[in-house]
């Protein structure tokens, strides 16, 4: 069985390996479900990342979240406002993890890039 540290390498690396370009990966041309799961296993590697992404700790908690959960709860049978709070979730934790994230994913990049050259001598 693998451990959160390795599923978080591994999936970092699946992530490089599909969307890489040139030996170069940018974030922002990753999908967010696919970012929303990388972050997923950041969280399930260090569950501080939770206390802290739904706190104040996070600059996205006071100005979109919280706003977006008063408005979910002020009327949960509404779709529309579902759908915006854990739009909001999930954007704030991206965003909260972002450094996070780009560092995992050029640490599978340099895998990346050693394992391709060592393939190819």
């Amino acid at each position: 069985m693998k451990s959160s540290n390795q599923k978080l390498r591994s999936y970092a690396y699946d992530l490089v390996i599909f969307y890489q370009k040139d030996n170069t990966i940018n974030i922002n041309n990753i999908p967010e479900d696919d970012l929303d799961k990388l972050c997923s296993l950041i969280i399930n590697h260090d569950k501080e990342f939770g206390n802290e992404i739904l706190g104040s700790d996070n600059d996205n908690f006071n100005s979109d979240i919280l706003p977006a959960l008063i408005n979910y709860l002020n009327n949960s049978s509404d779709k529309c406002n579902e759908k915006n709070f854990l739009d909001n979730v999930k954007s704030g934790i991206r965003s909260y993890l972002h450094h996070n994230m780009i560092f995992l994913l050029d640490q599978a990049l340099e895998d990346f890039i050693f394992e391709s050259k060592t393939e190819a001598a």
